[in-house]
């Protein structure tokens, strides 16, 4: 009697941990694949997405295909069909910044979609296809794009890995999961769809898609403040910011000012905005337009109503480092004056120092200022990635200044 008691608290006993934990049956599924592999490179990535455990699923069929930054899920229990195409990207403010965050977007598939995908692979030798390292004719390598595929029934689990598929000679295995590939891409528009993924990223920060040591980085917003003194006025201060992006809109523009004083009540104010990639914009050149004004009270009686002036240029900047321009300069007060007004850079990258010069022509006046800056890169992953130190020297209607600054970029 006690022993036919205890027999059915033991049947009592599993079948209610089958009731609240159906998943133990899942526990006992035959497991095929490099799961070593598996565990090292993409299981976490695979909780990070919140992806379902196939090893745990008592769907009657999982199916996921893994490629570089996109994933392809589909999913059958019962009559249901469920799809979902996933891309995703790893993230860094900075370049080899160990903090990564996953950026993903989820899109779930019509049924009908699902369904036919289901069907597809049903008829396609690829689910019993063995992994590149149990193919005899597949050569193996670094770098290059590896594909996986999960599949799983309530029986088994199994992971299949290829390695650079489209570098191997012309074998059945092959030719195979490439059939896979092109059906899925062609039916789900993947490359257009990737595309669209990789344009909705904000510009800032590096972007990796955690399979690759290539990395695809967008400086794009930089704040500069620095410090200048000059030979009649000693006090000065600097502040730039430059945006290409804000968040996905393209802004490509740029505003500064150059405040400099002494403590007698003279000083120097100049303002610039810039806008480049106006009207052309390839990968050996592109434009800009400059607008500056300056305003100055000056330690010079002849200066004293010629303190003001309106600057607009428009340039090109060439490959090779080369930006050249011409505009306008507007003089106001006592003597109101429209001059030419030319500018010219050139950036030396082997040295990393870049040169400047401008001048506006008056009638028999011509107003000049040249400047040299040398650059010095800092540490990817540090809050200061630029450091620049610069000296200048101006000619301003016969009022001559040497100048220093120090400019550090955030």
């Amino acid at each position: 009697m006690k022993k036919k008691l205890l027999h059915s608290i033991f049947l009592f006993s599993f079948f209610f941990t089958l009731v609240i934990n159906p998943s133990v049956l899942a526990q006992a599924k035959k497991i095929e694949g490099d799961t070593l592999y598996w565990n090292h490179y993409k299981s976490d990535l695979q909780h990070r997405l919140a992806l379902k455990d196939f090893k745990q699923s008592t769907d009657d069929f999982n199916f996921r295909l893994w490629m570089q930054g996109q994933l392809i899920e589909i999913n059958k229990r019962d009559s249901l069909f469920e799809g979902f195409l996933i891309h995703y990207t790893y993230h860094t403010k900075k370049l080899n910044n160990d903090k990564k965050e996953i950026i993903q977007t989820k899109t779930t598939l019509p049924s009908t979609q699902s369904k036919a995908l289901y069907h597809w692979l049903q008829q396609s030798p690829l689910l019993d296809l063995p992994s590149d390292h149990e193919i005899s004719t597949w050569r193996m390598g670094c770098g290059g794009i590896t594909y996986e595929i999960e599949q799983a029934s309530p029986q088994e689990y199994k992971i299949q890995t290829y390695w650079n598929p489209e570098q191997q000679d012309a074998i059945v295995e092959k030719n195979q999961l490439l059939e896979l590939i092109h059906h899925v891409s062609n039916t789900l528009d993947l490359e257009k769809q990737y595309t669209k993924f990789k344009d909705k990223l904000p510009r800032k920060g590096c972007y990796t898609d955690g399979e690759s040591s290539v990395s695809r980085c967008f400086i794009s917003n930089s704040m500069n403040i620095g410090l200048k003194t000059t030979s009649q006025l000693p006090y000065g201060f600097h502040i730039s910011y430059q945006a290409s992006y804000l968040g996905n809109r393209k802004l490509n523009t740029s505003i500064g000012l150059d405040y400099s004083f002494d403590t007698h009540g003279f000083y120097s104010v100049y303002t610039q905005v810039a806008h480049w990639n106006v009207f052309y914009k390839k990968s050996d050149c592109f434009d800009f337009f400059v607008y500056t004004y300056q305003n100055r009270k000056l330690n010079d009686s002849n200066l004293y109503h010629t303190t003001q002036n309106h600057q607009l240029k428009y340039g090109i900047t060439l490959k090779n480092n080369y930006s050249f321009g011409m505009g306008i300069d507007y003089l106001q007060g006592s003597h109101e004056k429209i001059g030419a007004h030319f500018y010219a850079f050139n950036y030396f990258s082997k040295l990393s120092i870049s040169t400047i010069g401008t001048i506006s022509v008056f009638d028999n006046d011509a107003n000049y200022k040249l400047e040299v800056l040398k650059s010095i890169a800092l540490k990817s992953n540090s809050l200061i990635h630029n450091l620049s130190i610069g000296a200048g020297y101006s000619n301003y209607f016969n009022y001559k200044t040497l100048s220093i600054n120090t400019i550090i970029s955030l």
